[in-house]
């Protein structure tokens, strides 16, 4: 299933990446151009035209209007700390696993605490103001500066000819969709979950954090201590077990230690006023001096552990910085429709509808028939309703059809998405009793009928009927302990994998995967159904050879017949005159449908889709029991 999809796609008329280092694609075309400082050299080193024994990518770069000249301030002080253009590598540095870890179990203990506790989904549900909305938070290093103006926050961008405030926000940071040129503030929008993970990480529930000297890094127009921080740190206190609490708390410091050891910065380009030099301010998340902070850093992690932010290294000849970078949010697409075998299922599900209704129907009618002939029928081939009226009246595919999708679904556990309160959805096993199983465990007969029916032709009346209904019932029973026994269970891998479909230019990823069924299940319960099969024909093979009911079979041969009723139905009772008397509830079953009228039955066989018109023979000599049955003279 497609979480989200996008494909590549080239931005050369906005990129703002080149001036760091145009790539190896772009020296191959610059040696290949005769216009370019050095068409027709070489890039091998040990060359003795090396295109680079005498200029600079520098050069390159401002010949081909990559770098326009002179620099402006803010690329100058790139320059002289990270080092000169078109020699400085750009890298992508993951995310800590300690990181990741403690996002895992943070949220993983905020989940179950609202799935279990209804109190605490309504404390949750209490916290407002702030989170999911656009917050502007600063560091001590730029609330200090408040009046001074803000010119830029990206390193791959100029500075803006003008600027605001730094108190107005600080503006955009480096990011891969951050178009320079366009002065636009960034903000902070962390969803509730991740304010309260964050707030356990900083220890805002503990008694003496001052929760307003942390709301006074925030400047946008919200009770931050009494709306915000103040009711989650009260959530966190009354509803997170201490137990939990310490643990997680225990697992943020190590996850600070190597966020700390990164060095992942936030960049703004300052000025303190529009006659004085620009200068570049830096804030390295989780600063020691700045400790009020750790919160509104903690939310820049959870971003950047969840995907939505990067952390990279521009390193050049001088140095190097780290830079965490503009918020991106989680592309959200509708799933695709035609990725769910929905369609295929609604057919199935129709198949086996029909199925029963058909079957229904016959149960139906043959209820009427015994009313009519006032109980007159043969009990015993009652018990064969499935297996004759089933090949009748619907037909082997479709039997097929449900005895397949019968033990698909004995092959598929019981898996439930529930969505609670309206807010919090989860998944839900279900524990089906075990007299659902058992049920359940019949339908798997299905596939036995049809195997016992193709089979008659050589099996015949000699051993049809010792072991047919042997072969069902234990098919039955086998795939019921199996079933109970070692119920199918769902379980789910997340662990994500990549593999590059087009270097530089598209990768595809697989999540997880999630497993509710178990396809080796299902080849147990068909090879169930054919080995019970085989054991209860070879048993009287072997051991009551030869003692089918022979003798009626004869008497009873009829074209009207269907194999099921010539060999399965019950018959001795039922011969009057070396004539078979079907009663007209079997005949139902046998897809004959009777009416009588007067003197006559009325008879329509779907078999041959023909119908009959016989005249009443009842004699003297006649049982009473047969007087309403259907003497098979053909």
């Amino acid at each position: 299933m497609t979480l989200s999809h996008s494909n590549g796609s080239y931005h050369f008329a906005s990129q703002s990446t080149f001036q760091m280092y145009w790539g190896l694609a772009s020296d191959l075309w610059a040696v290949s151009q005769n216009t370019t400082l050095i068409g027709g050299q070489s890039l091998i080193r040990t060359s003795g035209s090396y295109a680079f024994a005498n200029k600079s990518m520098f050069t390159l770069l401002a010949q081909n209007g990559t770098l326009v000249t002179p620099l402006g301030a803010a690329f100058t002080l790139v320059q002289s700390t990270i080092g000169p253009f078109g020699s400085i590598d750009m890298r992508n540095i993951p995310c800590p696993a300690s990181v990741k870890h403690f996002v895992a179990a943070g949220l993983e203990v905020l989940r179950r605490t609202l799935i279990t506790n209804m109190a605490a989904m309504a404390g949750y549900l209490q916290i407002s103001g702030g989170f999911g909305t656009a917050l502007k938070a600063f560091p001590t290093t730029f609330t200090a500066a408040y009046k001074w103006l803000g010119l830029g926050g990206s390193i791959l961008c100029p500075e803006y000819v003008s600027g605001d405030y730094v108190l107005t926000g600080l503006v955009k940071l480096t990011g891969r969709a951050v178009v320079c040129g366009q002065k636009v503030i960034t903000l902070l929008s962390p969803s509730k979950s991740n304010g309260v993970v964050a707030a356990i990480a900083s220890g805002l529930s503990q008694p003496d954090v001052n929760i307003s000297e942390v709301c006074a890094h925030e400047t946008t127009q919200i009770d931050c201590a009494t709306k915000c921080l103040g009711p989650t740190a009260s959530f966190i206190q009354a509803f997170i077990s201490q137990r939990d609490t310490a643990e997680l708390r225990t697992a943020a410091a190590a996850a600070l230690v190597d966020v700390w050891s990164l060095n992942a910065t936030i960049l703004q380009y300052v000025q303190a006023n529009s006659t004085l030099p620009l200068q570049m301010f830096s804030y390295k998340l989780f600063d020691p001096a700045d400790p009020t902070f750790t919160f509104w850093a903690w939310l820049h992690v959870l971003e950047w552990a969840v995907g939505q932010r990067e952390v990279v290294r521009f390193e050049g000849d001088v140095g190097y910085m780290n830079l965490i970078t503009e918020v991106q949010p989680s592309l959200r697409q509708n799933i695709q429709p035609h990725e769910f075998p929905t369609t295929m299922a609604l057919y199935i599900r129709t198949g086996v509808q029909y199925v029963t209704g058909v079957l229904l129907g016959i149960a139906v009618g043959i209820a009427l028939y015994i009313l009519a002939s006032e109980g007159s029928v043969e009990a015993s081939n009652l018990m064969k309703m499935n297996r004759v009226a089933g090949i009748v009246w619907v037909g082997r595919p479709l039997l097929l059809l449900r005895g397949v999708t019968a033990l698909a679904l004995l092959s598929t556990g019981t898996l439930e998405l529930h969505l609670k309160d309206n807010f919090l959805s989860h998944f839900r096993v279900v524990d089906v009793p075990w007299y659902k199983t058992t049920l359940a465990a019949g339908e798997s007969t299905w596939l036995v009928y049809i195997i016992n029916d193709l089979l008659m032709v050589w099996t015949k009346e000699e051993f049809t009927p010792l072991y047919a209904s042997t072969s069902s019932l234990f098919t039955w029973l086998v795939v019921a302990i199996l079933t109970l026994a070692m119920p199918v269970v769902h379980h789910a891998t997340v662990a994500p994998t990549c593999h590059v479909d087009h270097v530089d230019f598209q990768v595809v990823c697989a999540s997880g995967v999630v497993v509710i069924g178990q396809v080796t299940r299902f080849y147990w319960l068909l090879g169930i159904v054919a080995f019970v099969n085989v054991v209860c024909y070879l048993r009287v093979r072997i051991f009551h050879r030869r003692l089918g009911d022979t003798s009626d079979a004869s008497k009873a041969s009829s074209l009207l017949l269907c194999a099921g009723a010539k060999f399965l139905f019950h018959r001795s009772d039922w011969l009057h005159g070396n004539v078979y008397c079907l009663d007209p509830a079997s005949a139902l079953m046998n897809g004959l449908v009777s009416l009588r009228w007067r003197q006559f039955i009325c008879i329509f066989d779907i078999k041959l889709w023909r119908t009959f018109v016989i005249e009443k023979n009842i004699q003297d000599t006649t049982p009473p029991h047969m007087w309403t049955a259907l003497a098979l003279t053909e």
